[in-house]
């Protein structure tokens, strides 16, 4: 399992398991409330944005030369990893968890992780709907600026 110490999985608290939302009663009260005061259109139009952010996100990776695209992206989620030449899997593996800490710890984004074929990915699940595309833009750049600067 990949954890830290510090940022987004440090600690062994996990304040969204605590709170009266979590009981049974109430689990479902925040998304009901929320379609009756602005419809399923609207959200529909959110999730429909979502796909699109992604789609330009895929092509942000796509055009960069040590990004590479792990799945194809066909929701709202993008899988990718940075890569160096002559890295073993073991190296690359450890290169992208510390660019994933790195980005938490700045305050830049909190993608997660996920294993695809035996590889470390970068898991970007997008569901922000006030995210725009400079906001992309400023994540490729800080994850290239991030693998450069860690020394593995």
């Amino acid at each position: 399992m990949f954890t830290g110490d510090t940022g987004v999985t440090g600690g062994k608290i996990w304040f969204t398991d605590y709170g009266f939302e979590m009981s049974d009663e109430f689990k479902t009260l925040k998304i009901w409330m929320s379609l009756k005061e602005h419809g399923i259109k609207k959200y529909g139009r959110l999730v429909e944005q979502n796909i699109q952010q992604a789609e330009y996100l895929t092509g942000l990776i796509e055009k960069e030369e040590n990004l590479e695209l792990l799945a194809p992206t066909s929701m709202n989620n993008v899988c990718f990893r940075y890569q160096k030449e002559g890295m073993d899997q073991e190296k690359l593996t450890r290169l992208n968890e510390e660019i994933i800490h790195q980005l938490h710890e700045r305050g830049i984004a909190v993608p997660s992780y996920t294993i695809l074929r035996g590889e470390f990915a970068i898991r970007v699940a997008i569901t922000n709907h006030r995210s725009r595309s400079v906001d992309f833009d400023n994540f490729i750049h800080t994850v290239k600026e991030i693998a450069k600067e860690i020394k593995i």
